[in-house]
């Protein structure tokens, strides 16, 4: 295991090339337990209260763009594509995210972004990553994922264990047999 603390920058310019080798792609993401880092359904959801119809609201998967590496912050902006409400594809804006090394982790602070499901359920959401493991060999981001969602007549949120699962690995970030956990 890799002391985050004495290896935060590493870990952030790790990161970086990873975002970048995938800028402008799908990458799925699926519920996990965390124990074991195991999938156990494709995507994620929470339950969500929308204008008196309760159901669930779900993301398969996440593309980045707008990636820099500053000093000690990564910067990029997140497209939450298939934003889905009751099977309904929705209008999700895409949010910028701050990434640093704070605390022995990386926190991640994004900026809320608005939704609407059908022309009438308007909403914000927040969201916010815990990340705690990395695997570079394998192309793999586990975190704690949270959402919240408020708007008028609008209300839900909840929180998964998730890993990101991205399709393109650089070779210079690869470090076999060394996920990181933290």
């Amino acid at each position: 295991m890799v002391d985050v603390d004495a290896h935060g920058e590493l870990l952030l310019a790790h990161l970086y090339q990873l975002l970048m080798a995938n800028e402008g792609v799908e990458v799925p993401l699926c519920t996990a337990e965390k124990d074991t880092r195991k999938c156990i359904k494709e995507g994620v959801g929470v339950f969500v209260f929308g204008g008196g119809i309760p159901g669930k609201g779900t993301r398969s998967c996440y593309v980045f763009s707008d990636i820099s590496l500053g000093e000690h912050e990564l910067v990029f902006t997140k497209d939450n594509r298939k934003t889905r409400f009751i099977g309904t594809p929705m209008f999700v804006k895409g949010n910028q995210a701050h990434v640093s090394v704070k605390d022995g982790g990386l926190e991640v602070r994004m900026e809320n972004y608005y939704a609407n499901w059908a022309g009438v359920g308007n909403m914000t959401m927040a969201e916010g990553w815990a990340i705690d493991f990395m695997d570079f060999d394998r192309g793999i981001v586990g975190m704690q994922l949270e959402l919240d969602i408020k708007g008028v007549m609008v209300a839900g949120g909840g929180s998964n264990y998730v890993l990101l699962k991205f399709p393109t690995i650089p070779e210079t970030i690869r470090q076999p047999g060394t996920p990181i956990q933290y």
